[in-house]
């Protein structure tokens, strides 16, 4: 500012107090290069005050240059917190995927799991042979909800809703009902020719004893038994097993 301050005073004071020839085109030259450089001088000192006066207010209002430090420390930590919630974002978002991932494997094992032996275990029960195929054609309208934390089985339509018993809304439609309903109608040709499946043995064959507990807990074993011996001898003997149960509680 020095500079400015007397390079300014230097060419006023040329400017008033020297003598020149007021007929030499090169002295007005010479004079309005002055003046330009004046003007110039003056508006830099003049935005450097600015400058100053900004500083000045902004440390008055910081503390200081320790304030401004510590708004420079409050800054950066700023930045690592969102940097922080960033990652703590993109953690949760990861984890929340894979939940839901391994909430829809374990859906879909329940559903193969129990949906499956349930409806295979009422196919069965009424005498189809050819449980599998039966059950494949089927598969579609068993549908395998978690209630009080039990799986619980609901029949549907095509479109996913529930189906229910007589349209009443409090009464939804059983599995075995549906079977049953479905062997008499479009499945019937799941059912065997009339005497090999029904009352008794299966072909004249006497039911050995059994363990129905071990034959509940396998159904393959279920399904042959009630190929075998019919599924009425399936039933007595799953009713007969359930009451001794219930005694012995």
């Amino acid at each position: 500012f020095l500079i400015i301050f007397f390079s300014e005073r230097f060419f006023s004071f040329h400017h008033h107090d020297a003598p020149h020839d007021n007929n030499n085109p090169q002295d007005d030259d010479s004079q309005d290069d002055r003046q330009k450089l004046i003007a110039e001088s003056r508006k830099y000192r003049r935005r450097a005050q600015e400058a100053e006066a900004r500083l000045s207010e902004l440390q008055s209002r910081s503390g200081g240059e320790q304030g401004l430090a510590e708004l420079r420390r409050l800054g950066e930590q700023a930045g690592q917190y969102e940097r922080l919630v960033s990652e703590l974002t993109e953690r949760h978002a990861a984890d929340l995927a894979e939940a839901e991932q391994r909430a829809d494997a374990f859906a879909a094992q329940l559903q193969k799991v129990v949906g499956a032996d349930r409806l295979k275990s009422a196919l069965a029960a009424r005498g189809v042979t050819r449980v599998d195929q039966a059950a494949y054609l089927l598969d579609r309208h068993v549908r395998v909800e978690l209630a009080d934390g039990k799986p619980a089985v609901i029949v549907v339509d095509a479109e996913g809703e529930p189906i229910l018993a007589g349209g009443d809304p409090d009464r939804p439609l059983a599995l075995e009902q549906f079977v049953e309903a479905w062997l008499a109608a479009e499945g019937a040709h799941f059912l065997p020719p009339s005497g090999d499946v029904g009352s008794g043995a299966y072909k004249g064959a006497s039911p050995e004893a059994v363990d129905m507990a071990e034959l509940e807990a396998d159904p393959a074993r279920r399904y042959a038994f009630i190929r075998e011996h019919g599924s009425d001898e399936y039933l007595r003997r799953l009713g007969r097993w359930k009451r001794r149960q219930a005694a012995r509680k």
